[in-house]
C-alpha cells in the first residue's frame, strides 16, 4: 500500500482534480482558531460553493457511523465514539466489521471504484456497478479476520437508494448470468443526491448533479417477480444498444418526478409492456430499432408518458 502524510497547521481543502489530490489553504479568516469540520453551500448567493467552519471539537475523523437503513429498518449498528447520550449507548456497535457481515452493490457502502472529479467538466466519473461480494467469515482473538470473496454476485437482495454517475458493464466473471439482477420484491430506488457534487451550479441553479444510469457494454438487467426500479428526481436511465432489460412477472420499471428512460435503438426488452409504468410527468422512450418482447424491431418510436 502507499502511504502519504500530510503535517501542515493550516486550515486546507484536498481537492480531487482528475485523480490528482490537490492541496490548498484556506484565506487567513479560516486560519484564527483549529477548524474540525465544514459546511459548504452558495452562502451568498454568487453560484460558487463556500466554506463555513466548525470550531467546536466537531471531529468528524473520530465520529462513527451509528446506524444505517436496511429493508426500511434501522440496524447494523455501530460505535459512536462520542456519543454520550443514551441512544448512542444502548446502540453501541464495538468493531466496524463483524462476522456475518457482507460488503457488496447491495450494501452501504456498496464495493465500487472510486470515482473522480473533473473541475473543468463539472462532472464525476462513472461509478461501475459490479459482482464483487466480501463477507467476513471469522475473526480471532488477534483480529485477523478469514473472509469470502467472491466476483460473480451482482445482487441486489435488499431495498437499496442509488445516486451519481452510475454504469453497468459486461461482467467477464459471470459468462452466461445477468450483469445485474434485482431480486424478488426488491427496490432500487434511483434518485438526485443531497450531497454537492459540483462547485459551479448547473442549468438547474443546483451543487447536486443529475442521477444517471447507463446500461452499457452489451450488458443484461433482470428484475426478478415483484422488483421494482423506480427514478425520481429527473433522474435519466440509458439502456444502449446491444444491452437488454428482461422484467419477470410484476416486475416494474418506473418513471417518476421528470425522470425520463431510454431504450437505445438496438436495446432489447423482454417482459410484458405494462411493466413499464409513468407517475409524474415521468417518460419511457422506446426508440425505432428497439427489440420487443415478441422478437418483433420496433418501426417507430414509441413514448410513454
Amino acid at each position: 500500500a502507499i502511504e502519504r502524510k500530510v503535517t501542515t497547521l493550516e486550515s486546507a481543502i484536498l481537492y480531487n482534480e482528475d485523480g490528482q489530490l490537490v492541496l490548498k489553504r484556506l484565506p487567513v479568516e479560516a486560519q484564527i482558531s483549529p477548524m474540525f469540520a465544514s459546511v459548504v453551500d452558495d452562502f451568498d448567493g454568487d453560484g460558487k460553493i463556500e466554506h463555513r467552519g466548525n470550531f467546536n471539537s466537531a471531529k468528524t475523523e473520530s465520529q462513527a457511523i451509528l446506524w444505517e437503513e436496511v429493508d426500511d429498518t434501522m440496524r447494523f449498528f455501530y460505535g459512536a465514539h462520542t456519543g454520550r447520550n443514551a441512544t448512542a449507548k444502548r446502540l453501541r456497535r464495538s468493531d466496524a466489521f463483524q462476522v456475518g457481515d457482507m460488503l457488496s452493490i447491495a450494501r452501504n457502502p456498496p464495493i465500487v471504484n472510486t470515482p473522480t472529479f473533473s473541475k473543468k467538466k463539472q462532472e464525476i466519473s462513472p461509478i461501475y456497478l459490479n459482482g464483487l461480494r466480501i463477507e467476513v467469515l471469522s475473526i480471532d482473538s488477534e483480529g485477523r479476520m478469514t473472509i469470502k470473496v467472491e466476483f460473480d454476485q451482482p445482487i441486489v437482495d435488499q431495498n437499496v437508494r442509488w445516486t451519481g454517475n452510475i454504469a453497468l458493464k459486461r461482467n467477464e466473471h459471470q459468462a452466461g448470468l445477468a450483469d445485474l439482477t434485482i431480486n424478488k420484491r426488491k427496490k432500487v430506488l434511483i434518485n438526485r443526491s443531497n450531497t454537492f457534487s459540483r462547485t459551479i451550479k448547473d442549468s438547474l441553479g443546483r451543487f447536486n448533479s443529475l442521477t444517471l444510469f447507463t446500461v452499457q457494454d452489451s450488458s443484461t438487467i433482470v428484475l426478478e417477480k415483484g422488483a421494482d426500479v423506480i427514478l425520481q428526481d429527473d433522474s435519466k436511465m440509458t439502456i444502449k444498444a446491444g444491452c437488454k432489460m428482461e422484467l419477470k412477472p410484476w416486475a416494474r420499471l418506473v418513471a417518476k418526478d421528470q425522470s425520463v428512460v431510454v431504450f437505445e435503438s438496438g436495446s432489447q426488452l423482454e417482459g410484458k409492456m405494462r411493466r413499464l409504468k409513468v407517475k409524474g410527468r415521468g417518460k419511457i422512450i422506446l426508440s425505432e430499432g428497439v427489440i420487443l418482447p415478441n422478437g418483433d424491431i420496433l418501426a417507430e418510436e414509441k413514448i410513454i408518458d
